[in-house]
């Protein structure tokens, strides 16, 4: 008799240890899965913090774009339409004047990088003094650049001055810095021939 109580208690003992291993088990799943939870609710945020970043960063791009694709018109309004170019960034030997084309007369150069608006200039060439005038410079926004210099003659002050044939202009727009350099033929018809980049220093170009 004492020995069906004794196993019966000793049943009922391993049935209870097995229960609670197997309540443990459940515990730690649930803790494993409310863990499991708790990342995917940081992932998610984490993912509606990047994606409005994106949404903001692209609103803003595009607000750019529509800013500079209309002031722009009226920063180029002296520049005829046939003498208006854009550059894209590491644009090499670019002819903004075609040889045969008058050189005499405003030039404007749209710059762009990845086709998005980064800038602009006007240039006046001088045919008989083989020389270039800086009209004005802007960034994107139209606001008045004068972060620039002549980089093969740095004692030569550029802004609203005179660039020597085949200098390179040092352009900084929005904390970056650009090299334009400027070539012209001899002659009043020889054409213009400009590069654009973003590769320093300037003087290598």
């Amino acid at each position: 008799m004492n020995t069906n109580v004794d196993n019966s208690i000793n049943n009922a003992e391993q049935r209870t240890e097995l229960a609670l291993t197997k309540i443990e088990i459940i515990q730690q799943r649930a803790a494993d899965a409310l863990e499991s939870v708790d990342l995917a609710v940081v992932r998610v945020t984490e993912l509606n913090a990047s994606t409005t970043f994106i949404r903001d960063d692209l609103t803003a791009r595009i607000e750019d774009i529509a800013t500079s694709l209309t002031c722009f018109e009226d920063f180029f309004s002296a520049v005829p339409q046939a003498r208006l170019n854009s550059l894209e960034v590491g644009t090499q030997d670019f002819d903004t004047i075609e040889e045969g084309g008058m050189v005499d007369g405003f030039i404007g150069l749209k710059f762009t990088d990845f086709g998005a608006p980064i800038g602009g200039i006007v240039i006046l060439p001088n045919a008989t003094n083989t020389n270039f005038r800086v009209v004005k410079v802007a960034d994107f926004k139209c606001q008045k650049v004068t972060t620039f210099f002549n980089a093969d003659d740095p004692d030569v002050s550029a802004p609203n001055g005179n660039v020597n044939n085949d200098d390179t202009l040092q352009i900084t727009l929005d904390g970056t810095e650009y090299c334009l350099r400027l070539k012209m033929g001899d002659g009043k018809t020889e054409g213009i021939e400009v590069d654009f980049t973003d590769v320093l220093p300037c003087t290598t170009l």
